[in-house]
């Protein structure tokens, strides 16, 4: 997560960097982390929301209230 961190630190407007994130915190089983980066994600680069919902990477999150308001709100 360093590394995210850094590059986020670069380049703070990427979406994609921040998404990447989201799925390296579900892959750890990370819910709130993997939500909270989801959330500023989806606020950088609305089309996250396409990708999340298909990426197997992210499965875990999905079922959360929190998810399902974030991609359907």
């Amino acid at each position: 997560m360093i590394c995210f961190d850094k590059a986020i630190e670069c380049i703070p407007d990427d979406g994609w960097l921040l998404y990447n994130k989201v799925c390296c915190y579900a892959l750890q089983n990370k819910i709130d982390q993997a939500l909270e980066n989801l959330e500023q994600a989806i606020n950088l680069e609305p089309e996250v929301k396409d990708w999340v919902q298909e990426d197997p990477d992210c499965e875990n999150i999905r079922y959360e209230p929190q998810f399902q308001a974030l991609i359907y709100s």
